[in-house]
């Protein structure tokens, strides 16, 4: 299932979406998509959370792929502003939305699918964080929380930590290069100049 999240506002002068804001999201989701799925199958303890993808950023917009096992998840998140909300779904939302600073950095966040689509600005987070609050634990379900820092998701690395970390090291045999593009003289040329350097 695929689906958006845009935020309004613009946190900094390129307009564009930070990293790090694009991977707080993620987490935000990741924790509100446990939290949806324990609500939504009952009380119990859930060790894995749904499987999200990012397939774009664009501008304030990141648009993401839900695995089967999260699409209820998302679908809850979508009817977040129907008159019968689950509690649950409005501590969710209310999670992400001021996780990622709604009302402070950012004047609302849509969700969105094809389809459906929810924007919560200050109003409904008024609203959601009233739902939420008169609810009380009673909603609350017994969720292992997701923690996920989002340093994780971006990180600058050395040349060294990416060579180590994909397993690249240095060329013993410069034999095993090919291009299918090069001819058998280019190629001759090549090893030659190699050759040379040795």
């Amino acid at each position: 299932m695929e689906f958006s999240v845009t935020l309004d506002g613009e946190p900094d002068a390129s307009g564009t979406l930070p990293a790090e804001d694009a991977a707080r999201i993620l987490a935000l989701l990741v924790e509100a998509g446990i939290y949806l799925m324990a609500a939504l199958v009952g009380p119990r303890v859930v060790t894995t959370g749904p499987t999200l993808g990012l397939s774009a950023v664009e501008a304030q917009r990141l648009v993401l792929t839900a695995s089967s096992a999260a699409a209820p998840a998302v679908e809850a998140l979508l009817h977040a502003r129907d008159e019968r909300v689950d509690p649950a779904v409005a501590r969710a939302v209310l999670d992400v939305a001021e996780g990622i600073g709604v009302g402070q950095r950012y004047t609302a966040i849509t969700f969105a699918t094809q389809t459906d689509q929810v924007r919560i600005d200050a109003a409904a987070l008024r609203d959601l964080r009233r739902l939420a609050l008169t609810a009380g634990e009673r909603s609350a379900p017994a969720v292992l929380p997701a923690t996920l820092d989002p340093d994780t998701f971006h990180r600058e690395l050395s040349i060294a930590e990416l060579a180590e970390r994909q397993g690249v090291g240095p060329l013993d045999d410069p034999s095993v290069l090919f291009d299918v593009e090069a001819s058998d003289e280019e190629r001759d040329a090549f090893m030659a100049a190699i050759a040379e350097l040795d």
